[in-house]
């Protein structure tokens, strides 16, 4: 994986579940790490590229081979400070371990 192609700052981060004093639990969410990543946004052809499973996927994102990425969690890019929220859809590993190739879906944007 080329560093110089991984130009954008992203935030993972994962499910936590906790319980105020009341006892009332509450879905938060953790962050896991940031690092460097290559974005692509997703338009009509590259989505009919990718495959049919990451057919509802809005953006695709090359990240260096890491073993704690939670599949069930989300990350977000700030981009001049707002930032895009995605849920992680699918994950597929480039070569061996070489990198991973994340889709995700939009959430919000603050």
């Amino acid at each position: 994986m080329i560093s110089g192609n991984l130009d954008r700052r992203v935030t993972f981060q994962s499910k936590a579940e906790s319980v105020n004093a009341a006892g009332e639990r509450a879905l938060t969410w953790s962050t896991d790490f940031t690092t460097w990543a290559f974005k692509m946004e997703l338009k009509g052809k590259e989505k009919f590229e990718s495959s049919q499973l990451v057919d509802r996927a809005d953006i695709m994102i090359k990240v260096r081979y890491r073993e704690n990425i939670d599949e069930e969690g989300r990350f977000f890019i700030d981009r001049r400070g707002v930032n895009a929220f995605y849920d992680i859809y699918s994950i597929t590993e480039i070569g061996r371990q070489e990198g991973l190739q994340i889709f995700g879906k939009l959430l919000k944007r603050t």
